[in-house]
Protein backbone atom coordinates (compact mmCIF):
# COMPACT_ATOMS: atom_id res chain seq x y z
CA UNK A 1 0.00 0.00 0.00
CA UNK A 2 0.95 3.24 -0.96
CA UNK A 3 1.64 5.62 1.62
CA UNK A 4 -0.51 8.25 -0.27
CA UNK A 5 -3.43 6.14 0.50
CA UNK A 6 -3.43 7.00 4.00
CA UNK A 7 -4.65 10.99 4.50
CA UNK A 8 -1.88 11.60 7.43
CA UNK A 9 0.83 10.57 4.92
CA UNK A 10 -0.61 13.52 2.15
CA UNK A 11 1.14 16.47 1.92
CA UNK A 12 -1.86 18.54 2.87
CA UNK A 13 -2.68 16.53 5.69
CA UNK A 14 -2.81 19.85 8.42
CA UNK A 15 -4.86 21.94 5.94
CA UNK A 16 -7.31 18.78 5.31
CA UNK A 17 -7.89 18.33 9.36
CA UNK A 18 -8.19 22.28 10.69
CA UNK A 19 -11.08 21.18 12.49
CA UNK A 20 -9.05 18.80 14.98
CA UNK A 21 -6.27 21.61 15.15
CA UNK A 22 -9.29 23.44 16.50
CA UNK A 23 -10.59 20.84 18.69
CA UNK A 24 -6.66 20.44 19.84
CA UNK A 25 -6.35 23.90 20.41
CA UNK A 26 -9.57 24.86 22.44
CA UNK A 27 -8.51 21.71 25.17
CA UNK A 28 -5.56 24.37 26.66
CA UNK A 29 -8.06 25.19 29.64
CA UNK A 30 -8.09 21.89 30.64
CA UNK A 31 -4.26 20.99 29.33
CA UNK A 32 -3.53 24.15 31.81
CA UNK A 33 -5.02 23.27 34.39
CA UNK A 34 -3.88 19.61 34.56
CA UNK A 35 -0.72 21.03 33.86
CA UNK A 36 -0.48 23.03 37.16
CA UNK A 37 -1.82 20.22 38.97
CA UNK A 38 0.72 17.96 38.01
CA UNK A 39 3.78 20.61 38.80
CA UNK A 40 2.63 21.42 42.05
CA UNK A 41 1.82 18.06 43.33
CA UNK A 42 5.00 16.21 41.99
CA UNK A 43 7.92 18.48 41.81
CA UNK A 44 9.40 16.45 38.83
CA UNK A 45 12.55 16.45 38.39
CA UNK A 46 11.71 15.96 34.61
CA UNK A 47 8.55 16.53 32.91
CA UNK A 48 7.38 13.75 30.29
CA UNK A 49 4.84 15.01 27.39
CA UNK A 50 3.43 12.20 25.06
CA UNK A 51 1.90 12.78 21.44
CA UNK A 52 0.63 9.97 20.23
CA UNK A 53 -1.13 9.90 16.80
CA UNK A 54 1.19 12.98 16.01
CA UNK A 55 1.15 12.43 11.94
CA UNK A 56 2.87 15.80 10.30
CA UNK A 57 2.03 17.37 13.73
CA UNK A 58 0.08 20.14 11.93
CA UNK A 59 -3.10 19.54 14.29
CA UNK A 60 -1.19 18.86 17.71
CA UNK A 61 1.97 21.06 17.59
CA UNK A 62 0.72 24.36 18.13
CA UNK A 63 -0.47 22.85 21.88
CA UNK A 64 2.63 21.24 22.46
CA UNK A 65 4.64 24.50 21.86
CA UNK A 66 2.03 26.19 24.21
CA UNK A 67 2.59 23.79 26.57
CA UNK A 68 6.23 23.84 26.47
CA UNK A 69 6.40 27.50 26.75
CA UNK A 70 4.12 27.61 29.72
CA UNK A 71 6.53 25.03 31.01
CA UNK A 72 9.02 27.55 30.54
CA UNK A 73 7.53 30.66 32.02
CA UNK A 74 6.90 27.92 35.20
CA UNK A 75 10.38 26.31 35.93
CA UNK A 76 12.64 27.66 32.67
CA UNK A 77 15.10 24.91 34.58
CA UNK A 78 12.79 21.74 34.36
CA UNK A 79 14.11 19.40 31.82
CA UNK A 80 11.37 18.60 29.15
CA UNK A 81 11.07 15.75 27.49
CA UNK A 82 8.52 15.88 24.53
CA UNK A 83 8.11 12.21 23.00
CA UNK A 84 5.95 12.36 19.52
CA UNK A 85 4.77 9.04 17.95
CA UNK A 86 2.65 7.53 15.21
CA UNK A 87 2.55 4.43 13.41
CA UNK A 88 5.68 2.89 11.70
CA UNK A 89 4.83 3.63 8.35
CA UNK A 90 4.32 7.57 9.12
CA UNK A 91 6.12 9.97 6.95
CA UNK A 92 8.01 11.28 10.08
CA UNK A 93 10.02 14.12 7.84
CA UNK A 94 7.23 16.63 7.70
CA UNK A 95 6.92 16.28 11.73
CA UNK A 96 11.00 16.77 11.90
CA UNK A 97 10.65 19.66 9.33
CA UNK A 98 7.62 21.30 11.36
CA UNK A 99 9.86 21.18 14.83
CA UNK A 100 12.46 22.35 13.05
CA UNK A 101 10.83 25.14 11.45
CA UNK A 102 11.77 24.44 8.18
CA UNK A 103 8.97 25.15 5.59
CA UNK A 104 6.08 25.18 8.37
CA UNK A 105 3.88 27.92 9.68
Amino acid sequence: MKTTEYVAMQDDYSARTLGARNVIAATWPIVQSALQAVLHQSNPVVFHVGDFGTADGGTSYPLMQRLLGHLRDTDPTLPVHLAFSDLPRNDHNALIHRAEGIGQE
